[in-house]
């Protein structure tokens, strides 16, 4: 019998899916109705975000430490994966950075 807790779990995933599944195909109707508007610039902007995914996972090692094997963590997919998504979090933020810093340059320069 599964408790309480593991039913609301269940339950958050089947969510979070619906969540998912509603936010890519509003996303997709969206850039359809407004190609020229910006569509464009979403497409590149999602290919963008997962060539830097791409990149993270190239760059990841799939080697787990000692201590973690010794904590049952040493799976070298997930290690991977994990490494993956920390180097791409800290290549977007430091691409982020720049711009704020460029626009920012930008702004002081056109007197803004």
């Amino acid at each position: 019998m599964e408790t309480f807790g593991e039913i609301g779990i269940y339950i958050s995933y089947v969510l979070i899916i619906i969540a998912a599944i509603g936010l890519l195909v509003g996303v997709g109707i969206a850039v359809a109705q407004n190609w020229n508007d910006g569509g464009m610039h979403a497409v590149i902007g999602v290919a963008a975000v997962i060539l830097f995914f791409g990149i993270g996972y190239v760059l990841s090692s799939d080697e787990a430490s000692q201590r973690l094997m010794e904590k049952g963590l040493g799976d070298p997919v997930s290690y991977r994966r994990s490494s993956a998504g920390i180097i791409a979090v800290y290549a977007l933020a430091i691409v982020a950075s720049v711009l704020v810093l460029v626009d920012i340059v930008k702004g002081f320069v056109d007197g803004n």
